[in-house]
């Protein structure tokens, strides 16, 4: 079982980060589910209206010896919120 660990949003304003954050379903030490991101980006997209003409793209970096993933989600002002 891998944890969650640190959580980046690349390219995003100090409010627009503040907004994600607060609907952000996992914390450091959770139990990271791989599926939890794109779930995520779908379910709150109408409520992220700061986010309304953005896309994102996500890396997980799995760390082996400790059984954390970094999560690096980077934020495009193009396209849908998915």
């Amino acid at each position: 079982v891998f944890h969650m660990g640190k959580l980046t949003l690349a390219n995003l304003s100090e409010q627009q980060i503040a907004e994600v954050q607060q609907c952000w379903p996992l914390h450091e030490g959770d139990a990271y589910d791989a599926v939890m991101v794109p779930q995520f980006l779908n379910r709150y997209k109408n409520q992220l209206h700061s986010l309304d003409g953005w896309s994102a793209s996500y890396k997980a970096y799995e760390h082996e010896d400790t059984h954390v993933v970094d999560l690096v989600v980077t934020f495009q002002q193009a396209g849908p919120l998915r």
